[in-house]
């Protein structure tokens, strides 16, 4: 007798569709994590600067006193109160606040490299990322089109095997075909969700779904 045919099939929606048109790089670049973490760090560094030239400058002080005194008698007479003021300039210090707004700079220098650098390693990466999104993509756009025609000859080979106008061998073949097939989209599609993925993740924007 012939043998019983079972038929596999594929299903589910695997969200990695809806590629986009490919944007503004260096746009997008400013939005990720990567940049904003780098750009709070000069802003930190031009903090640094400020707070180390402050010790530069002259600081002000006021003091006053107010009471009264009075003779031998129970009862106060006259009333009496001070006022002073003080200004400070740091003037011998050794050099330590000079040190100090030169290590700052210096610090705020390296940070406003360290961003440069950030924002051409991360236009590199968005684009890389894409266009990796993009050839799975189409990876799995090819990869459905030869699952149809496998799954139509399979359908015809299965008629012709029940009917005895086909080898089982053959027919074992194509349903081996099917399933390698069948396989190959199932690989695709998990390629295409890592890549859109790590796309997103380069972002900062989504998680695999």
């Amino acid at each position: 007798g012939r043998h019983e045919i079972t038929i596999l099939t594929v299903t589910g929606n695997w969200d990695f569709a809806n590629l986009p048109e490919a944007p503004d790089f260096n746009a997008l670049a400013l939005q990720t994590p990567d940049y904003r973490g780098a750009a709070i760090q000069v802003r930190a560094a031009k903090e640094g600067v400020r707070i180390a030239k402050s010790d530069f400058y002259p600081t002000w002080s006021v003091n006053g006193s107010i009471g009264r005194s009075d003779d031998d008698s129970l009862i106060p007479k006259n009333d009496q109160w001070s006022v002073g003021t003080a200004i400070s300039y740091p003037l011998f210090t050794g050099g330590q606040h000079w040190y100090g707004v030169r290590g700052a700079k210096a610090d705020q220098r390296k940070a406003e490299d360290t961003l440069n650098d950030t924002e051409s390693q991360m236009v590199a990466t968005l684009e890389d990322r894409f266009v990796a999104w993009q050839d799975a993509a189409e990876r799995t756009d090819v990869q459905n089109e030869f699952l149809k025609a496998a799954e139509v000859r399979a359908e015809i080979a299965r008629a012709q095997y029940q009917n005895g106008l086909l080898s089982f061998e053959d027919w074992d073949l194509i349903e081996n075909d099917l399933i390698d097939k069948q396989k190959s989209v199932l690989i695709s599609q998990r390629d295409a969700v890592f890549a859109r993925a790590g796309w997103e993740k380069t972002l900062g924007t989504g998680v695999i779904p």
